[in-house]
């Protein structure tokens, strides 16, 4: 039965010394983190928290390259205090005068 055990246990790949593949098995272990680990690792939450803070910056540095591009083209003066990070994109694209000369300007 420990043979059985060790058949069915899930393996990975390794490379050995002269570059062969060698499969080897993986353990798993069923005790949970320490109470230090989970210290130095955070809760979910702040976890969450970091993600999203990440995602909002991305964010908001996709929005100042896409307005920097709108103004390049444009040189529409709300779209440069957008693409300057003084307002957002959407405040600046507002009236829609900016969008309509991004349009003609690249397609006449």
């Amino acid at each position: 039965s420990n043979r059985l055990a060790r058949q069915r246990a899930p393996q990975r790949f390794e490379k050995s010394g002269d570059g062969s593949a060698v499969t080897v098995e993986v353990k798993f272990s069923m005790q949970g983190a320490s109470p230090e680990e989970r210290v130095a690792w955070g809760s979910i939450e702040q976890l969450d928290n970091s993600r999203e803070d990440q995602r909002r910056q991305q964010l908001r540095q996709d929005e100042c390259s896409v307005a920097q591009w709108i103004h390049a083209v444009t040189g529409d003066a709300t779209v440069e205090a957008a693409a300057a990070g003084e307002c957002p994109l959407h405040v600046a694209l507002e009236t829609g005068e900016a969008l309509c000369d991004l349009v003609n300007a690249i397609w006449p």
